[in-house]
Parts: C-alpha cells; sequence; structure tokens
C-alpha cells in the first residue's frame, strides 16, 4: 500500500511540474490584463501582486501552491479580467484533478487511511475549475 501511495504522489507532483510554468505564464498574462485594461482597479492588482509574489517567494508544497492559484482564479473570476486559458492548461489541470480525486479517494478508505496516517499522508488539493 505503501509503494501505491508513493506512486500515486510522484503521479500527481509530476502532473502538477508541467501545470505550473503553464499557470505561470497565464498568471503574468492576467497580471498584464489587469494592469493595462483597469489601471483604477489597484486593490484588486495588488491583491494579484501578492499572491503572485507569494508564488515566487516561497518553495511551497503542491497543496499551497494550488491554493494560491486558486485565489488568483477568484481574482479573475471576480474582476472584468478573462484572458483565455490555454486549452492544454484546462487539458492539464482536468488530469492533476483526476489523479488528486483518485488519491484523495485511497486515503479515505479503511485500511488503507491508517497506512496513510502512519506515513503522514495527506489529501491534497484541487484546482478549482471556474
Amino acid at each position: 500500500m505503501y509503494n501505491l501511495y508513493g506512486r500515486q504522489k510522484n503521479q500527481i507532483k509530476h502532473l502538477f511540474r508541467h501545470i505550473d510554468p503553464l499557470l505561470q505564464q497565464y498568471v503574468e498574462e492576467v497580471q498584464q490584463h489587469l494592469a493595462q485594461q483597469n489601471p483604477s482597479d489597484a486593490d484588486q492588482l495588488n491583491r494579484l501582486n501578492e499572491l503572485v509574489w507569494r508564488l515566487k517567494s516561497r518553495n511551497n508544497g503542491i497543496s499551497e501552491r494550488v491554493s494560491l492559484y486558486n485565489r488568483i482564479g477568484d481574482i479573475v473570476l471576480h474582476g472584468s479580467i478573462t484572458p483565455e486559458q490555454p486549452e492544454q492548461l484546462a487539458l492539464a489541470i482536468d488530469a492533476y484533478n483526476s489523479a488528486v480525486k483518485e488519491y484523495n479517494a485511497m486515503l479515505s478508505k479503511f485500511p488503507t487511511y491508517i497506512i496513510a496516517a502512519l506515513f503522514n499522508h495527506h489529501k491534497m488539493k484541487l484546482f478549482e475549475v471556474k
């Protein structure tokens, strides 16, 4: 069971390594779009810049980075910022979310959750698809 968790977690890490650069590029486009289209909305731009700074300044784990990207997605959703999300990114996020759902389902079943707890495996966060 331990090896099964390890393989699944490595698959998630591998998928995230492909998503992360695509998300960083998308976030940079959102920053530029917000700065150009809504220069009067300094509050949103400041919140976005703070989240981007946190992404770049820390060596966060995958779940923390996913949370930060989800918060950036909230800014995009609630603002009038709508740069197109690349199809490649959407497909990569779907693959990541599927792997995380499978991993989280493994962690919640008996007796595997006991072994997961012994080896410090925790549920991982999903990307919120908007």
